[in-house]
């Protein structure tokens, strides 16, 4: 016995080639299958679109209780209470997202645009003077060890920095995001 396809959808094992396989994917019952087992993942926003679309009531479903196509019926399954029922819960779902969005709006804090020391010293320390301002950054010293082995070049990451350090200082970013 040769290869078979099997269908997890429709729980069925059919012969291992493309027109076997195109003709039982094009089937109405692999199709009613296949969109009744998606409809249950499908947003109210597509539910409602699809119900739009279909014009008129299904005869056989509203006089029998059942439709052979399922969702796959051109025409509607569902009455004008029950259409205008998802109308209000997809009305009801925008507003909440707007209103979620107006939140998330008001809660985030400014983004605030990058500046540089120099300007950030200028307006918030601007009214201290040169040595209040020495004094605000923490101090830094040479490692007595390298006092000791009486080095004359200090390697450039042991010099501490000093106050026009700070004033000339513009950061380097490790991203090519330029904000």
């Amino acid at each position: 016995m040769g290869k078979r396809y099997y269908c997890d959808f429709c729980d069925k094992s059919i012969p291992n080639n493309s027109d076997a396989i195109k003709k039982h994917n094009e089937g109405t019952q692999h199709q009613t299958i296949r969109k009744n087992y998606y409809l249950k993942y499908k947003d109210l926003e597509t539910i409602l679109e699809e119900e739009r679309e279909k014009t008129h009531p299904c005869i056989r479903f509203f006089n029998h209780g059942h439709c052979n196509f399922g969702e796959l019926c051109w025409s509607s399954h569902r009455t004008q209470e029950q259409k205008q029922h998802l109308e209000d819960l997809y009305r009801l779902e925008c507003h909440k997202k707007v209103k979620f969005e107006e939140e998330k709006r008001k809660n985030e804090a400014p983004i605030k645009k990058k500046i540089q020391v120099k300007e950030y010293l200028s307006e918030h320390l601007g009214h201290l003077e040169k040595h209040e301002i020495e004094n605000f950054f923490p101090k830094y010293f040479v490692p007595k060890k390298i006092k000791l082995l009486n080095m004359p070049i200090i390697p450039p990451s042991l010099v501490p920095p000093n106050f026009n350090d700070f004033i000339n200082y513009e950061p380097n970013s490790w991203s090519d995001d330029p904000n």
